[in-house]
Parts: structure tokens; sequence; C-alpha cells
């Protein structure tokens, strides 16, 4: 056999091997972010409160920089900012109202917009979004439970979506008014 063909062989498994590893390690060296969502009410100091608890956990090798955590609501409905009273809350309402029936499209969420880095190798961060009396979640029946869904958007753009368990208003109810003895 002669060298050169030897030499040919080796290169091209020594080549194949080196360009197979580094296609894995480029794979494997990201952010890879694991989403945990659930309704809960929750009791503290600040009293008795429904919540959505978002955490998430950075499994992969790389920083993952999150720009926002949103909450999907039912189409037409529109969550009015706290601060806007009278007048202004009423330009609101009527400024959302005719942008739906004119086509334009907006996004109805319920929105936590504060970046957050989370480390790699199991960086992880909670995140906790009130759902008001008033506020209408998008819901989806499946089987026997009614789900919610919402996404959390990285800041180069991509949305990673997550889904969570709706507590029922009948449930609810009894969570936040328990009957008294």
């Amino acid at each position: 056999m002669k060298p050169e063909l030897i030499l040919g062989i080796w290169g091209a498994v020594t080549g194949s091997i080196a360009c197979f590893h580094n296609l894995r390690q480029w794979r494997h060296d990201r952010a890879n972010i694991k989403i945990d969502a659930s309704m809960k009410v929750i009791s503290d100091e600040r009293g008795l409160r429904t919540s959505i608890v978002i955490s998430g956990v950075n499994r992969g090798r790389r920083i993952a920089k999150i720009k926002s955590i949103s909450v999907m609501l039912e189409k037409g409905h529109f969550p009015v900012p706290a601060h806007l009273t009278g007048e202004a809350r009423e330009q609101f309402i009527r400024t959302m109202q005719g942008a739906e029936t004119s086509g334009v499209t907006h996004s109805s969420t319920l929105t936590y917009a504060h970046r957050v880095d989370l480390d790699p190798d199991d960086g992880s961060f909670e995140w906790e979004l009130p759902v008001k009396d008033n506020v209408r979640l998008m819901r989806k029946k499946k089987r026997k439970n009614i789900w919610g869904k919402g996404f959390l958007e990285l800041t180069s753009g991509k949305k990673l979506w997550f889904r969570f368990i709706i507590i029922s208003d009948e449930h609810l109810e009894q969570l936040m008014n328990p009957p008294r003895q």
C-alpha cells in the first residue's frame, strides 16, 4: 500500500471525526431553557392574590438573555393600564377597539418586560404576573383541563412558548373567599 493512500484515508477519517465533534459541540454550546408555569393563589404580607408564576432554568452552556414574559389574553380583551383614569381610560379603550375593527393587529398579552440574564449551567429566575379580576386569559380546553398559553421572548426575538393549567372560576372563588366557620 502506498503511503499517500494511507495518509489520505487517515486524513479522511480524522477530518470526519473532527467535523462531527465540532458540529456536536456547536449544537450543545448554546442556551437551553426549560420553562415551568402555573397559576397560583398566593397569600403573604401583601394579602391574597392570583398570579401566574413562571420559572425558567438555563440548562445550556451560554447565557440566555430574556427580553420579556407574556401571557395571552382573549381576543378583543385589552388590559387597561392602572394609571389611566377618567377620560384617558375611555380614550385608550376607544383607540384599542378602533384598531381592532380597522384591521390593525395588536398584542393582547399580559407582559412582564424586564430584561433578565439566565446564567449557564442551571441559572434560574422566577417571574410572577399578577392576574387582576377583570383580566380574561386565553383559554383552551383540552381533555379535562383548561389551559392558558404564554411565551418567553429572548433578546434575539425568538419566542419560547409554554402553557399552564388555569384555575377554574369556581375553584378560584373558593380559594379567594373560603367559607367561614
